[in-house]
């Protein structure tokens, strides 16, 4: 089963990726959900370390407590962690679209205005989570 790691702060957020999966035919993705940035430090640390297993796919959003988005890419760049995982950006802050993509996320999606458009994003981002898992 493809496992998706989401880093989002907003508790309706998090719902309306639940349901947008479902909606986009991911039912069978395993997600898990890390609330803050400080928390994401210290899960990519288990990943580096090889304490536990690396998702295939991180969702990261930008604007989080604690830790920001940015600094948590920093982060996984330093220590080599989630080596080959994709990360995909999904936030509002399009500003920071270029320093974004230039620490090698695989996709900047900025946060879509309507249920639809999220849907449409995961329903394109379904292949690359679905290719990983064996």
């Amino acid at each position: 089963m493809a496992r998706v790691l989401i880093i989002e702060d907003s508790s309706a957020d998090v719902d309306l990726l639940r349901y947008a999966f479902h909606d986009a035919g991911l039912d069978e993705v395993e997600l898990e959900i890390i609330p803050n940035g400080l928390e994401a430090i210290h899960r990519f640390h288990d990943f580096a370390d090889r304490i536990a297993e690396p998702p295939d796919l991180v969702l990261l959003d930008l604007n989080l407590p604690e830790v920001s988005g940015v600094e948590i890419l920093r982060e996984i760049r330093k220590r080599g962690a989630l080596e080959g995982t994709p990360i995909v950006v999904l936030s509002s802050s399009v500003e920071l679209r270029d320093e974004i993509e230039a620490l090698g996320v695989v996709r900047f999606v900025p946060k879509p205005r309507n249920y639809h458009d999220l849907v449409d994003a995961l329903s394109e981002l379904g292949p690359l989570i679905l290719a990983r898992t064996p």
